[in-house]
């Protein structure tokens, strides 16, 4: 009788110990079904550029910072009727023809492609090819330059930049 009862308690810690591993969770998923000629590439609807620690000096009378890539994938393109893409950013406008940024005086955002600057509100075109399209962007981080030359502040910053893209 011993033994049962001592067999019963370690059957009832065991099963104790084996609930107290199970574990529970959840997954959301998201997604939309859209009427365009291309999908852009999921890893590429949300990035974030880190210029890490410049010196202010670097900045100072509109200095640049080193340009970091941004490129957008346009997936499984198809051409039949849309033949191009319009890239629209949009963002708080900073001094110059940059994007605004928080947290420091002074500093903005510069966006190009190609060598050519692309204000906050301006659009790129771009003509598609069947199949995938890579849009090439860089953004510099830039001191005052719109003809003030004032002198830049020092701290982290950051800042938003988002985009639209249009089929036609």
């Amino acid at each position: 009788m011993q033994l049962n009862k001592t067999l019963l308690a370690a059957m009832v810690s065991l099963g104790m110990v084996s609930a107290a591993q199970a574990s529970s969770g959840k997954i959301d998923f998201e997604g939309e079904v859209v009427d365009s000629a291309c999908s852009v590439e999921a890893g590429d609807l949300l990035q974030s550029i880190n210029f890490g620690a410049l010196s202010q000096s670097s900045l100072n009378g509109g200095g640049m910072s080193a340009p970091e890539d941004i490129n957008i994938i346009l997936k499984n393109c198809d051409t039949t009727t849309l033949k191009n893409a319009t890239i629209t950013f949009g963002g708080a406008t900073g001094h110059g023809d940059t994007f605004g940024v928080s947290g420091v005086d002074n500093v903005g955002v510069l966006l190009q492609h190609g060598g050519t600057t692309i204000k906050p509100g301006e659009s790129v075109d771009r003509a598609l090819i069947p199949g995938d399209n890579t849009l090439s962007f860089q953004a510099m981080a830039m001191g005052d330059a719109d003809g003030t030359l004032k002198p830049v502040g020092t701290g982290k910053f950051s800042g938003t930049a988002d985009f639209k893209i249009d089929y036609n």
